[in-house]
C-alpha cells in the first residue's frame, strides 16, 4: 500500500543574525498531506444454488493525513547581551512555518498524535476494543431478535407478489363478464375456422377475438409472474444484523523540538471522531430452527435468565451491559454464519503552531516580537476488516449511562427509584 505525498511549491526561510549576516533558505518538499488507499479487490463468491450467488466483503484501508497552512511565522529582536548589544536579529518563514509538516515528515512528531483509535498522523486507524465489544454485541443481539433485517431476496418476493394484483383484477372482472354473457360460454370451446363454417357469427366472432387477444395474454401474464415468485421464494433467505459504536474525545496536546532545524511545533485542540461498526450475514439453519425460536423467547440461554432475576441488574447494565453481553452468547443457536465485516472510520483536526527558535539560543534578545506560524491538521481514517466465523460479544462502558444524549427515559426512571428507596428508609 504506497503512500502519495502532495509537495508544495518553494518554501522560504529568512534570518538575519547581526548585522553582517544574513541566512536564506528555500526547500521545494514540504508535504501539505500523505494519501493512502489500499488495491480494490473482488471478494469469495458464495454458490447457494439455484443460480444464487453471494459475494463476500474485502479488506480495505484508507486514510488522509493533510496540513493545511496558515499565518507565516516571524521573529524580530534587539540583543541585549555583553557580546552584540544593540545589534537586530529577526526571522521570516512561509505560511505554516518552514518545519510546518513535521506532523507528515518527523515519525516523532507523528507519533505524538495517540487518540482511542489514531495510534499516529502517518498511521491508518486502529479500532478500539471497547467500541468492538459494543458493536459486536449490538449487532448480534439484531441477528438473534425477530427485528433482524431481512436480506433484499424478500424485498423481491413482496414486490413480485404485488404483481399479480392489478392482471387477477382484471381476470376476475372478465370471468364475471363470462358468467353473464350466454354466447361466450357457447363459443369459448371453438376456434375461428368453426365460426367461419356457421356463418356470420359478428358478435360471436368479436368475443373470440377477445379471448385470444385480451384472456390468454392476461393469463399467460398471471401464470409468468407466479413462476417468477417460485423462482424468488426458493432464494434464501439471508439475515443481517448491524450495529455501530460512536464516541467522540480530545486529542492530547503536545510539542515537538525539531533540533537540527532549531524549530518547535505546538499541537493543540486536537478532537477525534470515531465510529466503529460491525455487520454479520447468517442464515437460518434448517435442522436447528427449533434453538432459534427458543432463544428468541429467552429460553435458551440460562446465564441470562439468571442475569434478569438479580435485583437492580437492569440498572447495572445502564454502566456496563452485562445482560446484553449474556443475551448476545447464544445470538447465533440455529444460524449459520455466512460473511462478517468489522471497520472503523476516524475523523480528527487539530491546530498546529510553529516558530523558530534559532536566534533565541544563541543571545539574549529584548524587544521582542513574535508572530507565530499556524496551520490546521487533519485526518480521515476507514479501515474494514473480514470475519471468518462469529466474533465473541464483550463487556463495555456506557458513556452516557441516563441517555441523555438518546432523550432516553432513563433519568425519569432513576428519580422513580430514588423516590422508592427514599420511602424504603423511612
Amino acid at each position: 500500500m504506497a503512500i502519495i505525498q502532495k509537495l508544495r511549491s518553494s518554501w522560504r526561510r529568512q534570518k538575519l543574525y547581526n548585522s553582517s549576516a544574513e541566512t536564506f533558505q528555500t526547500r521545494n518538499n514540504f508535504v501539505s498531506a500523505l494519501i493512502s488507499t489500499s488495491a480494490k479487490v473482488s471478494g469469495n463468491v458464495i454458490n447457494f444454488g439455484n443460480g444464487i450467488l453471494f459475494r463476500k466483503a474485502t479488506n480495505y484501508t484508507r486514510w488522509t493525513s493533510k496540513v493545511d497552512v496558515g499565518s507565516p511565522n516571524s521573529f524580530t529582536g534587539i540583543r541585549t547581551d555583553a557580546l552584540r548589544r544593540g545589534q537586530a536579529g529577526y526571522n521570516y518563514e512561509s505560511e505554516g512555518g518552514y518545519v510546518g509538516d513535521d506532523i507528515l515528515t518527523q515519525s516523532t512528531c507523528a507519533n505524538g498524535v495517540n487518540g482511542s483509535a489514531i495510534s499516529s498522523a502517518i498511521l491508518p486507524p486502529t479500532m478500539p476494543t471497547l467500541m468492538r465489544n459494543e458493536a459486536v454485541t449490538k449487532a448480534m443481539l439484531k441477528l438473534s431478535s425477530s427485528k433482524a433485517a431481512i436480506g433484499e431476496d424478500l424485498a423481491t418476493f413482496r414486490q413480485t407478489a404485488g404483481m399479480i394484483r392489478n392482471p387477477c383484477a382484471t381476470l376476475m372482472k372478465t370471468l364475471r363478464e363470462v358468467s353473464s354473457s350466454r354466447e361466450l360460454r357457447q363459443f369459448i370451446r371453438r376456434n375461428q375456422r368453426s365460426f367461419a363454417r356457421e356463418g356470420d357469427h359478428t358478435r360471436a366472432a368479436r368475443r373470440y377475438l377477445e379471448y385470444v387477444y385480451g384472456w390468454k395474454p392476461l393469463m399467460q401474464d398471471i401464470y409468468g409472474v407466479i413462476e417468477l415468485m417460485k423462482k424468488t421464494g426458493a432464494n434464501p433467505l439471508l439475515i443481517n444484523g448491524r450495529a455501530s459504536s460512536r464516541q467522540s474525545s480530545t486529542l492530547n496536546d503536545f510539542q515537538y523540538s525539531n533540533v537540527s532545524q532549531k524549530e518547535i511545533t505546538s499541537f493543540t485542540g486536537g478532537q477525534e471522531r470515531v465510529q466503529v461498526s460491525c455487520s454479520l450475514w447468517a442464515q437460518i439453519d434448517p435442522q436447528y430452527a427449533g434453538l432459534r425460536a427458543l432463544n428468541q423467547l429467552g429460553l435458551l440461554n440460562p446465564a441470562s435468565l439468571a442475569w434478569e432475576l438479580v435485583s437492580w441488574s437492569f440498572v447495572v447494565d445502564w454502566f456496563c451491559p452485562i445482560g446484553s453481553v449474556l443475551n448476545a452468547l447464544t445470538a447465533r443457536a440455529g444460524l449459520t454464519f455466512v460473511d462478517g465485516t468489522l471497520s472503523t472510520r476516524v475523523s480528527a483536526n487539530a491546530g498546529l503552531e510553529v516558530w523558530d527558535n534559532g536566534l533565541e539560543s544563541i543571545g539574549n534578545y529584548g524587544n521582542i516580537q513574535r508572530s507565530k506560524a499556524s496551520s490546521t491538521w487533519t485526518y480521515e481514517g476507514y479501515t474494514r476488516s473480514t470475519l471468518s466465523n462469529w466474533p465473541l460479544p464483550g463487556f463495555w462502558v456506557d458513556t452516557d449511562p441516563l441517555g441523555f444524549e438518546r432523550d432516553s427515559d432513563r433519568p425519569l426512571k432513576a428519580l422513580a427509584l430514588a423516590i422508592m428507596n427514599l420511602r424504603s428508609l423511612r
